[in-house]
């Protein structure tokens, strides 16, 4: 079963430069993750995500979260159950994937501009050519070998 999911999600995203042992990390979560999920009923999940996963599991969970997402089992970032929620709502409405984004109003000194931005954990479905890397933002934190 591990390897299936192993190959699910080399399959579902290119991941050049990630150790194979990240990915493998990778899959045993998405495994572990959706037998709970299914034990329980549940149909979305918010992870917390920044910093536990990367110091004492070793991996990033985004590419995971982006393929429950794509999956239309919806999974927020941080623990944001309302997130989770308000994605799951979006994602049976229009029966096409959801995500959620940081408003950020720190676009320099225009009132009129923002930031909208997440870390990664966006389904695969939203970009034309999607790839797996380096958390460049929270390796400042854990270290990219995370």
């Amino acid at each position: 079963e591990v390897q299936e999911k192993l190959q699910a999600i080399i399959n579902y995203v290119p991941s050049p430069g990630v150790p194979k042992d990240a990915l493998l990390k990778m899959a045993k979560f998405a495994l572990v993750t959706d037998r709970w999920m299914d034990e329980n009923d549940l149909v979305a999940s918010a992870v917390q995500c920044w910093t536990s996963m990367e110091e004492f599991f070793g991996i990033v969970p985004c590419a995971v979260m982006s393929m429950m997402s794509n999956a239309l089992r919806p999974s927020a970032c941080e623990t944001d159950i309302t997130g989770a929620i308000g994605m799951y709502a979006m994602a049976l409405a229009s029966q096409k994937p959801s995500a959620l984004v940081d408003w950020n109003n720190n676009y320099g000194d225009d009132p009129d501009k923002g930031v909208i931005f997440h870390c990664s954990n966006f389904p695969v479905d939203f970009f034309e050519d999607p790839q797996m890397s380096f958390q460049d933002i929270i390796a400042e934190t854990v270290g990219k070998e995370n």
